[in-house]
């Protein structure tokens, strides 16, 4: 069951993240779509292990271009969104 307090952090951690893109559009700083498996993993707050894991058993789908295996961000987060109990 989600609490209120739950709701209201992820509401507020969502402005953090509007905001932080925001600001870096403003700089001139790309934000990549596709993450290396080590940024997947930051990004997860798992190891590399875990990520190639996920992406072993399918249910993390990897994009591969010019041999690079790389992670869609958006990937990322209906997995996170998935995975919320």
């Amino acid at each position: 069951m989600i609490t209120e307090q739950q709701v209201v952090f992820d509401a507020f951690l969502n402005l953090i993240v509007a905001r932080v893109t925001e600001n870096l559009a403003k700089t001139g700083v790309a934000v990549p779509r596709l993450l290396t498996v080590e940024q997947a993993a930051t990004y997860l707050g798992r190891s590399e292990d875990a990520v190639r894991r996920l992406q072993s058993s399918g249910t993390l789908r990897a994009t591969k271009l010019d041999g690079r295996v790389q992670f869609d961000r958006a990937d990322l987060d209906t997995l996170i969104e998935n995975s919320k109990v």
